[in-house]
């Protein structure tokens, strides 16, 4: 037989072999990286079904609405990855807001200081950082439960934000603080470039530096990450101290959105901000999950917040529609882990 008659013989072989190692792949791909496959199939679907959904307005809507929620979770995720939690991101946001707002505005709706704009943008972060390092002291340093000194610190702080203004909302702030809310570029929000950005920003940072790996060490295998001098001491500060700087953050750009602060700025948010984590493939124990399936789990989450607002959902169904849709997404990533276990597949992140 000759050489040429050979080649034609093996070549479907081949092509049968490079067919099964794209779909090995893809299906690799689809595994360990949970949210995809969802929003694969919820946005397309949104989008053909549901009126106004796709059109330029709304979308530019959905991003803002998305803004704040994506710098919280970011910062919740970073805590989970280490094997802890950070419940008091909201408390963070309206704190710092809210006191940021008091030390500008004049009396006798402020403190009467009127401390510059400028000086008060990174002094809200500062807070928040200081905050956050706060809480990883208390956490890694004392070795209090991470979960009894963050749900007191989000009490602490929601209530201390009532405060300085005996919880009256402050209006009309300073051009140059709230001009990010109110400023755009090709039609998209200042608030939803600085988000995106910075989620990217740490997603990139998270999967190559040194200190991102050893943060997913840390949540792996503690013991093993101090023997191999890793410090979780300094990892774990380092993680609240981000957690709460991108609180404080997220504080000004929601002050900034709203053009006011108020005691009641982020009531409620905690429960999505975890949702998000979860349905985007935080590990519950730690050293696994990336902040792309996080920001997969923003997009999801304030998608179907926006859809329902779209259809005229009676208010009075939306928690239930929105648990519903958690517990079905949860659901699915617990298949898939356990499907990736069994086909002896690894984290992405890990």
């Amino acid at each position: 037989m000759s050489s040429k008659s050979e080649a034609l013989l093996v070549r479907p072989a081949a092509d049968a072999s490079g067919a099964k190692g794209i779909v090995a792949t893809v299906g690799k791909i689809i595994l360990l990286n949970p949210i995809l496959p969802i929003l694969a199939v919820a946005l397309p679907l949104f989008a053909a079904f549901v009126p106004f959904y796709a059109t330029t307005t709304n979308l530019q809507n959905l991003l803002l609405a998305s803004s704040i929620l994506l710098l919280l979770s970011c910062g919740g995720a970073l805590a989970m990855i280490t094997g802890n939690i950070d419940l008091s991101v909201e408390g963070t946001l309206c704190f710092s807001s809210m006191f940021i707002a008091w030390l500008m505005m004049p009396a006798p709706v402020g403190a009467g200081v009127e401390l510059s704009p400028l000086l008060c943008i990174p002094l809200g972060i500062a807070i928040g950082v200081g905050i956050g390092m706060l809480n990883g002291l208390l956490v890694q340093g004392l070795g209090v439960n991470p979960f009894i000194v963050t749900l007191g610190m989000l009490l602490t702080l929601k209530g201390a934000a009532a405060i300085p203004t005996q919880a009256t909302t402050v209006y009309t702030l300073p051009s140059v603080y709230s001009w990010v809310g109110y400023n755009e570029v090709f039609g998209v929000s200042w608030i939803v470039i600085v988000s995106f950005t910075v989620c990217l920003m740490l997603a990139c940072w998270l999967k190559a530096s040194v200190i991102g790996r050893h943060i997913y060490a840390v949540g792996g295998n503690v013991e093993a990450a101090r023997e191999n001098g890793i410090s979780p001491f300094r990892t774990v500060t380092i993680v609240y101290a981000l957690s709460g700087g991108l609180a404080g953050l997220a504080g000004w750009l929601n002050a900034a959105r709203l053009d006011s602060a108020s005691a009641n700025s982020g009531d409620g948010i905690t429960f999505t901000v975890f949702a998000a984590i979860i349905i985007g493939g935080i590990a519950l124990s730690g050293g696994a999950g990336s902040l792309w399936g996080v920001l997969g789990g923003v997009i999801l989450l304030s998608s179907i917040d926006n859809v329902l607002n779209l259809v005229a959902v009676n208010p009075l169904y939306l928690n239930f529609v929105r648990g519903a849709v958690i517990i079905v997404a949860v659901l699915l990533i617990v298949i898939r882990q356990r499907l990736a276990a069994r086909l002896g597949l690894q984290e992405a992140a890990a």
